[in-house]
């Protein structure tokens, strides 16, 4: 199907009492909303709000459509001079496009609907999008963004197996366990706060969860694009799994902390989750006095991941950035906790053997928490399947 589009208007008022109808002109180029549909929102904030500016130049003088507006170039003129109209989408032999931006300047507005002509005849367009405009110009939303990609998921209940060894999967609840219990609580109440400070955080920044229930992170494409559902406070978090972000990783793109957010309202935003920002969505009121401060509780758990990755070597944080430690030594016979002398000295000619040496680190902290909240569903999952016999 044509990805054209039909650019049109209204040409009764919303108070006629007749069936609304408008005429419209046939656009040749990419007209999706987040193509044509962008462009158009600039046109009427480039012309300070005058919609029915932009209605005279882009319709009413342009009869023979265009093969592109953002770069000014109309259609070239032939027999077919008219105005397309409701009837051509409903008819049998309508015009190929997939899509209709129709203006609607008394209710200052432009409505873009998706047209499906496998649909029967007859068959209204889909709307999927509506904008409105204030008296300058300025649109709400600011931008019609792009779909995520199809997306390939594994359900929650899905193996490990080919994503997270066992042995780090158990080595992480290990770890968290044992500082939980010396802390005074168990590690499934840090889940429940962490799932429900990272939900409260999503939903903060965009604008909710989509029809479905979910929330997706959009992801670079790559070419293993599964993702998981994690289910968290409220609704259900579609992300990456480990080895479509391994795949991204291992072609340069880098993952961060930064997860782009991209909610019902098609509408894609950032939430920056770095542990600072982490801990401080940790820190509320209702944080339990007798627990740690939520700074340190995120640090322990900086320090879980990451040694869970490399059983044996050394962490410590400090100020919520890890730091990994070797001893030095004249000999190294275990890598992972001992480093060169002569090594050393080459960059620092004051230190001395048996002196401990302190480097900065990371490990892909958010998508590593997303992972291990996500292991206490699996866990209960698998609870529910052989806790009775």
């Amino acid at each position: 199907m044509s990805s054209s589009a039909i650019i049109a208007v209204y040409t009764k008022s919303r108070r006629s009492s007749d069936a609304r109808s408008w005429k419209g002109v046939h656009h040749f180029g990419d007209g999706a909303p987040w193509e044509l549909g962008n462009e158009l929102l600039f046109r009427v904030r480039r012309s300070r709000g005058d919609l029915a500016a932009v209605v005279q130049e882009l319709i009413i003088d342009a009869p023979y459509g265009w093969q592109s507006i953002a770069h000014l170039k109309r259609a070239e003129k032939d027999d077919q001079l008219r105005y397309y109209s409701p009837k051509l989408l409903r008819g049998a032999d309508g015009v190929e496009v997939s899509w209709l931006h129709l203006f609607d300047v008394d209710e200052r507005r432009l409505d873009i609907y998706r047209v499906d002509r496998s649909q029967p005849s007859g068959h209204e367009p889909d709307a999927v999008a509506s904008v409105t405009f204030n008296e300058r110009g300025r649109s709400t939303p600011h931008q019609l963004v792009a779909p995520p990609p199809p997306w390939l998921t594994m359900e929650v209940a899905s193996g490990w197996q080919d994503e997270m060894s066992e042995g780090v999967r158990e080595r992480v609840v290990e770890l968290m366990d044992d500082w939980t219990e010396q802390a005074g609580f168990t590690a499934e109440d840090l889940v429940d706060r962490v799932a429900a400070a990272i939900s409260a955080a999503i939903l903060r920044t965009c604008s909710g969860p989509d029809a479905n229930g979910l929330v997706y992170v959009r992801f670079p494409s790559t070419e293993d694009s599964r993702y998981w559902a994690l289910a968290l406070p409220g609704f259900t978090l579609r992300y990456p799994t480990r080895s479509a972000r391994r795949h991204a990783a291992n072609v340069g793109r880098s993952l961060g902390d930064h997860l782009q957010l991209f909610d019902g309202e098609r509408a894609e935003t950032t939430l920056h989750l770095d542990p600072a920002a982490l801990a401080d969505c940790l820190d509320t009121p209702d944080w339990p006095e007798a627990w740690p401060e939520p700074e340190i509780a995120v640090g322990a758990m900086l320090v879980a991941v990451a040694s869970a990755k490399m059983p044996g070597a050394l962490y410590r944080v400090e100020g919520l950035q890890l730091i990994r430690e070797k001893q030095v030594v004249e000999d190294v016979r275990v890598p992972l906790r001992e480093v060169s002398f002569a090594d050393v000295r080459r960059r620092d000619k004051r230190v001395r053997v048996g002196d401990m040496e302190s480097r900065t680190t990371s490990v892909d902290f958010i998508w590593t928490v997303l992972d291990w909240i996500r292991s206490f569903e699996l866990m209960e999952e698998d609870d529910d399947a052989w806790g009775e016999e």
